[in-house]
């Protein structure tokens, strides 16, 4: 009995636990840093990912590893070739939209700032390309807006570099949730999941079966 409240207390304590997520982005003068940071209960439980800068090995491996999935991409491209298909994919896609935006309603936003240098050596190619990425960020930004609960006002901006060459992009960001959203959203998706691989499953023991009668006849 005691057991049975101390597992209950236990899952109560996750559900209502909120989960702040700190993410730092540096890539600017040859360096390219990522971390990621987890904090719950008060700063008590914290974890720290450092993502490390790729060498050229590790570059070239995912250049061939990139060459051989569009390879395989192309071998499958007749799997694309009725409306039936695509008409599926649209529908998976947008069942677990519904999912994701209904988790996502539950994010706020508490920190967004990005900022960005760009130089192309020339003026006017400059003046150009920092309008693109403006624009770029704001929709970004819009869109980011659209789904998750700001709690600030973005802070974004864009940095043209005339003299030299340059790109770079400092972006910091801070958003929190419930451990039980997440949760309830990983079990909505798995269960789609196992929805999806039992009707094919089902189709493809009916199509076995009519390729059997067929035969049999």
């Amino acid at each position: 009995m005691y057991l049975f409240l101390f597992l209950i207390g236990v899952l109560f304590l996750l559900f209502f636990t909120k989960v702040k997520v700190i993410i730092f982005y540096n890539c600017q003068q040859g360096q390219n840093q990522l971390t990621i940071k987890l904090r719950s209960w008060f700063g008590l439980i914290r974890y720290t990912i450092h993502v490390p800068e790729r060498d050229k090995d590790d570059s070239e491996k995912i250049h061939k590893g990139k060459m051989a999935a569009e390879d395989a991409i192309n071998s499958a491209g007749d799997f694309f070739s009725s409306a039936e298909d695509i008409k599926e994919i649209l529908g998976h896609i947008g069942a677990v939209h519904r999912i994701m935006k209904n988790f996502l309603r539950k994010v706020r936003l508490s920190k967004f700032e990005c900022h960005t240098s760009i130089g192309a050596g020339d003026a006017a190619l400059t003046a150009v390309l920092s309008g693109g990425i403006l624009a770029l960020q704001s929709w970004i930004i819009a869109l980011l807006c659209m789904y998750v609960t700001c709690k600030i006002v973005p802070s974004y901006s864009v940095t043209s570099v005339f003299q030299k060459p340059a790109a770079g992009i400092v972006l910091s960001c801070i958003f929190q949730f419930r451990l039980g959203k997440a949760i309830l959203a990983g079990i909505k998706l798995f269960r789609y999941w196992k929805s999806i691989h039992a009707e094919s499953e089902k189709d493809s023991m009916q199509n076995f079966a009519a390729d059997s009668n067929g035969q049999t006849f």
